[in-house]
């Protein structure tokens, strides 16, 4: 996962499942090196999962947050 890509995983995550989420994919983050040896595939996998695990995509319609802006 490129650096790059990590803002928007985590305003997914606090956007959809809230702070404990969040922190969460941050904690997964922050361990990202180690995880990359189950294979960079893998480790994005698991990243995204966190991401958007149970999110619906009425969810994402009723939502009004700054994301939608």
């Amino acid at each position: 996962m490129l650096p790059s890509t990590f803002p928007y995983f985590m305003l997914v995550a606090q956007e959809a499942g809230g702070l404990f989420r969040g922190l969460l994919l941050l904690l997964l983050y922050s361990l990202y090196p180690m995880l990359l040896r189950l294979g960079h595939d893998r480790a994005t996998k698991l990243m995204v999962m966190v991401s958007f695990a149970d999110v619906r995509k009425e969810d994402g319609r009723r939502r009004s947050g700054w994301a939608s802006r």
